[in-house]
């Protein structure tokens, strides 16, 4: 389904906005395009906007309308996302530009409908401005979320790929924060300048996915698994809802699925719909402890306190169980030396 856009909105918006040309479509006949970069696949008449709201058909090519234009700019450390093996005590910048491909009940974060853009300040970012920003404040990392990064594709292809060949900002580290819907072959191509991304699940059945954002769950595995083959680190983040969760389905499922594909090594953040549940929390610690008991070496519940401890938030050595990596409310203690414990066992991730 397609969103109809009335002739002189579309005039005005032309002449306040730079559009750029989209990645991942087809021109058709009578001026009509084929999106081709989420599953959705989205037929968009000329003057017309995708599912997104964001990719608009302009006389026959399609363009992402929010180019270079993010809503929301701000530093965090890496265990704000959370990302818990890349980069520890680390601040990446991080934005997020209007758009989104999955619009449901459990969406965490909604963002504006097209009309209602005009409330959302934007400001001017270019590609080569957000890498001089980061240089500039040795920001090791630039996170790509807030809303869907997918769908301001070009943008972070753009600003990923300059980086590499940019001497001052080549060692910058580059994270797409997802919720995975967007099409194996743009996951290829993207693969090639992204080091991580941190991956939403919001379960493991279709009939979940189809019934609160009428789409398969199938194409974000695959998205997820390409993205896996291609060296991209992975990280997990799991929304446990107990309404949705509570026969542990989804627990079960999710960690035979990683254990297959992505590996033992993946780690997965259990994390409460809402901290203030009770019975969330408690399904989020049982959800940990299935995934060790699968054999899975790092799973974490960020926030939540698991005895003295609080060993939902402490990476572990899988070999000798020393702790390396202890987060506290307002310090973390890192004792990985080299990518490795004292022991000698390699840990996974991105450490420098």
């Amino acid at each position: 389904m397609s969103f109809n856009i009335k002739l002189n909105k579309q005039a005005i918006i032309l002449k306040i906005m730079k559009f750029k040309e989209a990645s991942y479509y087809k021109k058709l006949s009578s001026k009509k395009v084929h999106c081709l970069l989420c599953p959705h696949d989205c037929f968009i008449e000329n003057g017309e906007v995708g599912k997104c709201q964001v990719r608009m058909n302009v006389n026959g090519n399609l363009k992402s309308m929010f180019y270079g234009r993010p809503f929301i700019v701000k530093y965090l450390n890496s265990e704000d996302i959370p990302l818990y093996h890349v980069l520890p005590r680390n601040k990446g910048l991080s934005f997020g530009i209007v758009g989104n491909n999955l619009f449901g009940e459990l969406i965490e974060h909604k963002v504006a409908a097209y009309e209602e853009m005009q409330s959302i300040p934007m400001l001017s970012q270019y590609p080569d401005q957000i890498l001089r920003e980061a240089v500039k404040t040795n920001a090791k990392m630039i996170f790509y979320g807030y809303s869907e990064p997918a769908m301001f594709y070009e943008y972070m292809k753009d600003t990923s790929e300059r980086a590499k060949k940019n001497p001052h900002g080549r060692n910058i580290k580059h994270i797409m924060v997802s919720h995975g819907f967007i099409s194996k072959e743009a996951v290829q191509e993207l693969s090639q300048y992204i080091d991580a991304a941190v991956i939403d699940i919001k379960g493991m059945n279709d009939e979940l996915y189809d019934k609160f954002y009428n789409v398969k769950l199938t194409p974000i595995l695959d998205a997820v698994k390409t993205l896996k083959d291609n060296n991209v680190w992975i990280e997990i983040r799991f929304k446990v809802i107990p309404s949705f969760h509570n026969t542990l389905y989804d627990f079960r499922k999710l960690i035979s699925w990683v254990v297959d594909n992505l590996g033992t090594n993946t780690p997965i953040h259990f994390m409460p719909y809402d901290y203030s549940n009770e019975e969330a929390v408690e399904l989020t610690i049982k959800a940990r402890k299935m995934a060790l008991n699968a054999g899975l070496h790092y799973v974490y519940t960020p926030k939540i306190k698991i005895n003295e401890i609080n060993e939902g938030n402490i990476t572990f050595c899988h070999n000798c169980r020393k702790q390396l990596i202890i987060r506290n409310l307002k310090d973390i203690e890192n004792k990985i030396v080299e990518g490795r414990c004292q022991c000698g066992q390699e840990i996974p991730g991105i450490w420098q």
